[in-house]
């Protein structure tokens, strides 16, 4: 198949041992098929190489087992574990660079066990906690993470703009620009409860993080316009760091008068 340039491809938490105690990354068929390099009706073996947001390229061995219908990461893997100081739960995002070297380069990143699941490790600190801003409707433990006034240009655009500082904060997957375009989706539940998948993007032309997708069919839902404000949370007791939870103010801005 044909790659859509700068994509995120997949997510793989290490949940065996296997994964961190030997020189071996195992993905289900079914889960990577589609993403790595076709392979033949038999077992084979590919070189594959991966940048990580240290600018390092890790070459590494892809191999295929027709018999267990399996794909497993090997030569190097170990220490590229080492190099990052990985463990059990952590998880390792795999995208499709905006630059890509060749066919086979890929673009490695992680996120550690204590941002998916903070109460692993007594060392983590969450982010100040502004709960009592909070509507109920979501929960008194909710911590506040930013603010987004709307611009004209977001209702436009049907694209919403986050500042650099907030989203390389909040957002799972910002190590790597302006190496990629598309930085995975991110799942947000606003106070009715609904479910809005959206796009994380960067745009290295315009040096800004975007949020696309279904964003704008949250916007417009709500009858939101410029001077609005979008407020975005931490839901109490999260083990998700993709996962987020949606609010908005209305502003008492009438139209024209921006």
């Amino acid at each position: 198949m044909e790659f859509k340039k700068g994509s995120f491809l997949l997510e793989m938490q290490l949940d065996d041992p296997t994964d961190v105690e030997n020189n071996l990354l195992v993905f289900p068929y079914d889960k990577a098929s589609k993403y790595f390099p076709s392979v033949p009706s038999r077992s084979s073996e590919r070189n594959v190489e991966f940048s990580d947001h240290l600018k390092n390229r890790w070459n590494m061995k892809l191999s295929y087992s027709h018999i267990d219908r399996e794909f497993a990461l090997t030569d190097n893997w170990v220490d590229f574990l080492d190099r990052h100081r990985l463990d059990r739960k952590d998880v390792i995002y795999f995208s499709i660079p905006s630059r890509r070297l060749h066919d086979h380069h890929y673009l490695i990143e992680y996120a550690r066990r204590a941002e998916i699941e903070p109460e692993a490790t007594a060392t983590y600190e969450h982010p100040i906690c502004e709960a009592e801003t909070m509507d109920l409707r979501q929960g008194e433990g909710n911590c506040l993470l930013f603010k987004l006034p709307l611009t004209k240009n977001d209702i436009t655009s049907g694209k919403l703009v986050i500042p650099t500082k907030e989203a390389k904060d909040h957002f799972p997957g910002t190590e790597i620009p302006p190496e990629i375009e598309n930085l995975g989706n991110l799942w947000f539940v606003d106070e009715r409860n609904k479910r809005w998948q959206m796009k994380l993007m960067f745009d290295y032309r315009a040096d800004a993080y975007l949020v696309t997708d279904e964003s704008m069919k949250f916007v417009v839902e709500h009858g939101l316009k410029a001077m609005d404000v979008i407020e975005l949370y931490e839901p109490v007791g999260s083990l998700d760091a993709r996962h987020f939870l949606i609010d908005h103010v209305k502003s008492n801005t009438a139209p024209g008068e921006i």
